[in-house]
Order: C-alpha cells, then sequence, then structure tokens
C-alpha cells in the first residue's frame, strides 16, 4: 500500500489513506512469511521494528509501540492487532 501512495503522490498530488484493518492484515501476512522463512523467535524478533512502523501515527501509537516491543510469538502479534481493532 505504501507503494500506491508514493505513486499517487507523485502522480495527483495526494493520496489516500487505507483503512487500518487492511494496514494490519498486511502486517499480519509480512510477519507469516517471515515466520515461514525463519524460525519463529528470530522472524518476531526481526518483526518488531516492522511492528512500530505499522503503528506510527495510531491513536494510543506510544502504547501500542511499547507492547509490540514485547511480543514473542505469532500468536501474539495477532492478539496485539486484534486489540488494536477493538478500540
Amino acid at each position: 500500500f505504501i507503494f500506491n501512495q508514493i505513486n499517487d503522490l507523485i502522480e495527483k498530488g495526494s493520496y489516500e489513506e487505507y483503512p487500518l484493518d487492511y494496514k494490519l492484515s498486511v502486517l499480519k501476512r509480512q510477519v507469516d512469511l517471515m515466520v515461514q522463512y525463519k524460525n519463529e523467535h528470530r522472524a518476531i524478533l526481526e518483526a518488531r521494528k516492522h511492528l512500530a512502523w505499522y503503528l506510527k501515527g495510531l491513536k494510543n501509537s506510544k502504547v501500542y509501540r511499547q507492547m509490540s516491543n514485547s511480543v514473542n510469538t505469532l500468536e501474539e502479534v495477532d492478539n496485539l492487532c486484534r486489540l488494536i481493532l477493538s478500540e
């Protein structure tokens, strides 16, 4: 989605934000793919910084970023995404 936004900004001078549920589904897909290519522990450790990027600009993002720094499993990533969507 970020590349689509960049292209829109260049071509149209503006871009639309993607819905939060879409961004989080992309995030979960990215982490799922990382786990497939690496063991879960290593993938989650590397994904923590990506989580922070996806969460930037959200209401309560500071709290969510702090929580993302402590996730250790794919299940915890899913739980964090569900928590964010529920608020």
